[in-house]
């Protein structure tokens, strides 16, 4: 008999084998995810919504930065499945606590689409911390700098408008090459240049720190894994599979 248990139901299986949890990885530092937004296995209906839980068990939850310009949960919005809605003229969300001792290497996971790059000229910051040496991503298919890091702009190859995707950034100043970038589990871009930054103020995801509207994401995000380390190969293989197969892509 054939099996028409929806792949939620499956538990994301690869190959008839279940995908390990990401979650179950060491080090793992903050986890959002879009189809579990309060943490609790159930979402509020869709619309504003004001606390994204983080389920690493870490407490690092994100708030929306102004009620009146708040990202939008739509249980419906991605293959089926619920992500949050950011489009541009809305502020993201703010980490509620500072990560505290960071190291030198981090491995991040992002599921999202991309509707629109260069909003006013600028680039569209996905992931931003305050700061003279901070770090950040951004997605801008007009501009050649996609690696920001200690004041200074590194190459990173176009991520098309409208592209569904899962990325992956890793950054380890120990590490040849000590910065990446791989889309949909294949590498776009390497660099040279990283080194250890600090990432323990002001996180945003979807705004860059000084909330100018222009600089605001528009797309969809339905999931971040921010782990405090570099992620071997086969476990980056894991959570790429894990999301590949998670979010239909």
């Amino acid at each position: 008999m054939s099996d028409t248990r929806s792949k939620r139901d499956l538990d994301y299986f690869s190959g008839g084998v279940p995908l390990q949890d990401p979650n179950d990885l060491p080090d793992l530092l903050f986890h959002l995810d879009a189809t579990d937004i309060l943490g609790g296995g159930v979402n509020p209906a869709d619309g504003p919504f004001a606390t994204w839980v983080d389920k690493s068990g870490n407490g690092f939850n994100f708030n929306r930065i102004d009620a009146a310009q708040s990202p939008e949960l739509q249980n419906s919005g991605f293959n089926g499945l619920p992500t949050v809605r950011i489009d541009g003229t809305m502020d993201g969300f703010q980490a509620v606590g500072s990560f505290s001792s960071p190291t030198s290497s981090y491995t991040i996971f992002f599921v999202g689409q991309q509707i629109e790059s260069n909003i006013g000229g600028f680039n569209v910051y996905l992931f931003d911390l305050s700061g003279t040496d901070r770090f950040l991503i951004w997605l801008n298919d007009n501009n050649p700098n996609g690696f920001y890091y200690q004041n200074a702009f590194y190459g990173a190859p176009a991520i098309e408008d409208s592209d569904q995707m899962y990325a992956t950034w890793i950054f380890d100043e120990g590490r040849s090459p000590q910065a990446e970038l791989r889309k949909n589990g294949a590498t776009l871009r390497t660099d040279a240049n990283y080194v250890n930054t600090d990432l323990s103020s002001n996180a945003r995801i979807g705004s860059r720190f000084t909330t100018e509207d222009v600089n605001n994401f528009d797309g969809y995000i339905c999931e971040f894994f921010f782990y405090n380390r570099t992620l071997s190969p086969s476990e980056i293989q894991l959570v790429e599979d894990y999301l590949k197969n998670k979010w239909g892509l």
